[in-house]
Parts: C-alpha cells; structure tokens; sequence
C-alpha cells in the first residue's frame, strides 16, 4: 500500500516569493535506483520524429528513471515528460511527451539532453484539463511570453529560455528578480532525511512531490526550485503561512491513490489521484500481484513502493489567472 499517513511536514523555507516546507515520509526509502538525470538518454523517436513521442534508454548499470514532469531539452524541440517511466538496465522504451517550446520544428541532432530541469506546477497542471493538453500546456508557456514581453521573450516560445532567465542565461536575457520580498539568492539545500516538498507561491500552497529517498529528492532539488520560481512571476509575492502546508498535508494524506489507466506494467505501475480540488501523478515499483492483475486493476497491492508523486491544488489562483 501507498501509505501518505505518515508524512511530517517541517518549517517554511522563505525562498524569495516561494515558500517551501521540507516533508518527511516514515516509510522506508527504495533503494538501487539511478536518478541522475543523465541515467536516462533521450533521443528523437525511432519510428520517425514525433511531437508526442520519444526514446528514452537507461545507460546506466541500474535502473533509471524518466520523471514526470522533467525537461528533455535539444533535438527536434524541447519536450517534458509526460508519464513517469521506469527503465531498466540498458532498456529502450517510448516515452510519452508534451511540446514545451511550439516554435520550433526540427534541429541539428536527434539527442536530447536530460538536466533534471523540471516543467513549472502551471504548466504541469495544464495537463490534468479535461482539453487538449499540448495546447494547455502552449497556453501555459505563452502566458510567461506575455508576462516578460518586448526582449524577454523567446524566439520558439521556449519554456527553457524562461528558466536560463532566471540565472541571466542566454543572450539578451536580465536575471529577474521578485518585488516585494528579499531578492533571490542561493537555493535552499535539502535537509537530511528530507524525502519531499510542500510549495507555496503567492501566499497559497501550489501542490507537493514526494520522493522514494532523499537522493531520489536531491537530484530534481534545483529544479523543482527554479519551476516554482519561474511561476511565482504570475503573482503577487506573499509568504505562504504553515498552517496552510500542514492543512495540504492531512489532506493529502487522506487522499485515494490507485493505478492509472495508463499503467505501464514490468518494472513499475503508474499512479494517479483525482478528486474535486487535488490532482497527482506518481510512479510506484510494481509487485508480482501488480503484474499478474494486468493494467486493467485499479487496486494496489501490498508491497508496491512509491517512487515518485506530483499533486497540485487546482484551486490556486494562479491555475485559474493563466487558464
């Protein structure tokens, strides 16, 4: 069983206009996993370049993994993950994508290049509409378009050039720096034992991710940091209260969480929670039982672990401001 009843969420970090309160999880981590970004090599899809559609290959010793959510950057265009996937040793599989940067169509090489950059919580919950999500996912990076304007934007509508803008990357981009709050500075560093984080940007908390291990953490710590800063540009900045982290976290903690549809089967199942407010993906080891029930099942079996879980309040304002 997926157990969330155990979680204990620390004190807010003030991150700029990010707060981020450090979770830890009482269950024991999951271990032998590569989760460097660079465990995985993305490349264009072998059956012809796809908007939708890559190949991602473990090169490593170890299993790997493709994490929702995550940039594959280069190639045709810059693409996330849209499906969390678990890879083992030398494996080659299709991995379902979004477009994060619709101008663009074509390149020099088919190799992507994995960074552990991670898609902002906006862009993310773009997906969970009950439309088209590449174009939800366009309209989301259109609103940061919109937002820095006249040099700031980007010449194929990138997501990626509005996170190098946040370091003064590239060329003709000004590092940004929030109003209203201290300027941003070093990142946060992850606390020992720490295995996930509750994110509130503008005074209200935007969502969460849990992690099988603390390693699993460090290793998407910088992105998730910079995604949550990049969308804290959308509004006022305002500390986010604890009380708030901590009413997110019992609720979470009740929330169901079953196989999704698209359950990929072998090495892990795909996770999924839905209810009127909260929405999440996740990735857990699979089991035997998983296995022999097939994709079909809804139900998790005892000694599936998670690996990964994203959740998001859709009620944020800023979901709704760049709708």
């Amino acid at each position: 069983m997926i157990e969330l009843h155990r979680m204990h969420v620390g004190r807010g970090i003030a991150d700029g206009p990010v707060t981020l309160f450090p979770v830890w999880i009482d269950v024991p981590a999951v271990t032998g996993i590569d989760w460097r970004p660079t465990a995985v090599a993305y490349r264009e899809f072998d059956g012809g370049a796809s908007v939708s559609t890559l190949t991602a290959q473990a090169v490593g010793l170890r299993p790997a993994i493709a994490l929702d959510g995550d940039l594959a950057e280069g190639g045709w265009q810059t693409r996330m993950v849209a499906r969390s996937v678990l890879l083992g040793a030398g494996q080659t599989a299709k991995l379902p994508v979004l477009c994060v940067e619709e101008g663009r169509w074509g390149g020099l090489s088919d190799e992507l290049v994995g960074r552990a950059r991670r898609a902002t919580p906006a862009v993310r919950a773009a997906t969970y509409g009950a439309g088209d999500a590449q174009q939800s996912v366009w309209a989301q990076v259109r609103e940061f378009e919109q937002l820095v304007g006249g040099a700031g934007v980007s010449a194929t509508r990138s997501l990626a050039h509005h996170l190098d803008a946040l370091d003064g990357l590239g060329d003709g981009l000004e590092v940004w720096q929030p109003t209203g709050l201290e300027p941003l500075g070093a990142r946060p560093t992850v606390i020992d034992g720490q295995r996930g984080v509750v994110v509130g940007i503008g005074g209200r908390i935007v969502g969460a991710e849990l992690f099988a291990s603390t390693v699993a953490l460090k290793s998407r710590w910088a992105g998730i940091i910079d995604a949550a800063r990049l969308d804290a540009r959308r509004v006022s900045p305002a500390a986010t209260p604890a009380e708030q982290a901590r009413r997110f976290a019992r609720r979470l903690e009740q929330v169901g969480i079953g196989r999704d549809v698209y359950a990929p089967g072998g090495l892990s199942v795909a996770l999924e929670t839905r209810d009127e407010r909260y929405a999440g993906r996740g990735i857990a080891l699979s089991s035997p039982a998983a296995t022999s029930e097939g994709s079909n099942s809804t139900a998790l079996s005892g000694d599936e672990r998670m690996l990964h879980l994203g959740v998001v309040d859709l009620a944020h304002p800023m979901f709704a401001l760049a709708a």
